[in-house]
């Protein structure tokens, strides 16, 4: 495996900590762990996905401080997926990327969810539908740049 995926984790994190709620769109935040791992799963395949997902998912969870390996458990398996798919699918169109980062997206978002509820944290369906939808658009949007960007890499 190749090293810049692995050293881009920190300055994901990095980038997601500081500047993802700045520039937010109405209830969503772009995830730039879960674009990370999708768009390395396609380049790279899906071993470097999940290791990647795992990695920028574990990192996100340290810094949350609540629920370890939920978010390294979604993202490792978006990285999966996504991987998967970019061995069948030729990830070079712009409609590949975007509804692959978009089906991670809610991918990610029902673990997340099925997680928090079988653990009693009080989540609302509606709410959390809402805010998938969002952020599935918003992500989607990132998804064709953030691979043009990791395809160049």
């Amino acid at each position: 495996m190749r090293v810049w995926p692995l050293i881009s984790i920190p300055v994901v994190w990095l980038m997601q900590a500081v500047f993802a709620g700045r520039v937010a769109a109405p209830r969503a935040v772009a995830d730039l762990p879960l674009l990370l791992s999708v768009c390395v799963g396609m380049i790279l395949g899906p071993d470097a996905g999940v290791t990647v997902g795992f990695g920028a998912g574990l990192l996100e969870d340290l810094s949350a401080g609540r629920y370890i390996g939920l978010h390294a458990l979604s993202k490792g398996a978006c990285g999966f997926a996504a991987g998967y798919v970019g061995r069948r699918i030729l990830p070079d169109r712009f409609i590949v990327p975007f509804l692959s980062v978009v089906g991670a997206t809610f991918v990610e978002g029902a673990v997340v969810y099925s997680v928090l509820r079988l653990t009693g944290s009080p989540v609302s369906l509606h709410g959390r539908l809402t805010t998938m939808l969002a952020a599935a658009a918003y992500n989607g949007c990132l998804g064709p740049v953030a691979m043009s960007v990791f395809s160049a890499v």
